[in-house]
């Protein structure tokens, strides 16, 4: 039974990220668009992260063991299926299957796990944190507060047809709580920096190294910079915004774990970067035109506004490969309004363009190893693949208001 289980643990990445790599292949054979394809890892990952909880219940109520061949019967019946499949537009059915496959390997990894926790029972009776039972407990998920210093200097200036709010921020975190995706959960880590020179100790290839004193400790995420809004009203319904932020959140360097505990060597690039979803520059715009239509009491409205931000990195371990590109994103909507504003009817569309970009990154599991910097620092081979969550996509639509 532990090894059966073992080996399904080791296969569920596979069956994750698999299909991922045999993609242009998958198109060739079956057909269908990207959306289609898309949903060759989607439809797994949200039925596998969807019914985990409830398969652990399961396995519970039934148990582990008859749970867990059900899953590993289903797995390996969907996989079976989809070898079958042929021909173009099958995709559809593919991407079904793989659904089916996600809540098979949630039942599988559900009860599996459960039934090797009861089988070493035994070993989990001894006291914690020995030679013989070096596991965590409890105490070891809890983390100190985070704490923030925030310093901000403004000023306002009101007029009739203008207005400009302009602020400076200076702002320390203390006990950063980093929340690291590693492509399969989250796992969050508390960053501290240390007020001494680690000499290189938080950025090479050695866990050990780079340990502070307690006592020595600082925040380790440092962000300053500056916001600028302006409010104008040029004529008679029409109003414009902009909006100009620019940021440095950076770790600092000599960073270390809680307490000064030396950092862990999957974060040897943070030190000195921008923290990962942080532009540097952000620019917004906006212009909202609601003009009387005729003597009927009706307005109309035409409203447009965009978004633009620089450079970030998407992955929490700022691998090069996770960078994604400054990009603009522009909404609208256009409508009439009744009298008073008792109703409304809006024409709505969100990333007009359609851009593409991506909001998260991180290593795909199991698949492969190494980064470019990795490489560039500690001489590895860089075989990784990554996984990437891309925003919302174009969406329209209407909207129906009324007071009553």
């Amino acid at each position: 039974m532990l090894l059966s289980v073992c080996l399904a643990a080791v296969a569920m990445p596979l069956s994750f990220t698999g299909p991922a790599v045999a993609l242009p292949a998958l198109r060739e054979a079956l057909g269908g668009g990207p959306l289609a394809l898309n949903w060759v890892t989607n439809a797994f990952m949200l039925s596998f992260g969807a019914t985990l909880m409830a398969a652990g219940a399961l396995a519970d109520i039934y148990g582990r063991r008859r749970v867990f061949l059900a899953g590993l019967g289903v797995v390996v019946g969907s996989v079976l299926l989809q070898v079958c499949l042929q021909g173009k537009g099958a995709i559809i059915g593919f991407d079904l299957l793989r659904a089916l496959q996600g809540l098979g390997a949630a039942a599988a990894l559900a009860a599996g796990t459960a039934a090797n926790q009861a089988a070493c029972a035994a070993q989990l009776a001894l006291p914690a944190n020995r030679p013989s039972n070096g596991r965590p407990e409890a105490v070891d998920l809890r983390f100190a507060a985070e704490k923030v210093d925030a310093y901000e200097v403004g000023l306002k200036y009101k007029g009739r047809d203008l207005s400009v709010n302009v602020a400076g921020f200076y702002n320390y975190f203390d006990n950063f709580q980093l929340n690291a995706f590693n492509g399969l959960n989250f796992q969050v880590t508390t960053l501290q920096s240390c007020k001494d020179n680690l000499n290189g100790g938080d950025t090479d290839a050695s866990p050990a190294t780079g340990l502070c004193a307690p006592n020595r400790t600082r925040p380790g995420v440092l962000s300053k910079g500056f916001e600028i809004e302006t409010f104008l009203r040029p004529a008679p319904d029409l109003n414009v915004n902009f909006g100009l932020t620019y940021s440095e959140t950076k770790y600092r360097k000599n960073l270390t774990g809680a307490n000064g505990a030396p950092l862990g060597t999957a974060f040897f690039q943070l030190p000195g970067r921008q923290i990962s979803n942080a532009p540097k520059y952000v620019l917004t715009a906006g212009i909202a035109y609601t003009p009387e239509l005729g003597s009927s009491g009706l307005t109309g409205l035409v409203y447009f506004d965009t978004r633009y931000q620089s450079d970030t990195n998407t992955g929490s371990d700022l691998d090069a490969e996770k960078i994604q590109d400054g990009f603009a994103v522009v909404n609208g909507r256009i409508g009439v309004r009744g009298p008073d504003e008792k109703w409304s009817l809006e024409l709505f569309a969100q990333n007009l363009f359609n851009k593409k970009y991506q909001q998260i990154g991180a290593d795909g599991p199991g698949a492969g190893s190494g980064t470019i910097r990795g490489t560039q620092a500690f001489g590895t081979t860089a075989s990784q693949l990554f996984i990437g969550f891309p925003g919302e996509p174009r969406t329209y639509g209407i909207t129906v208001r009324g007071k009553f």
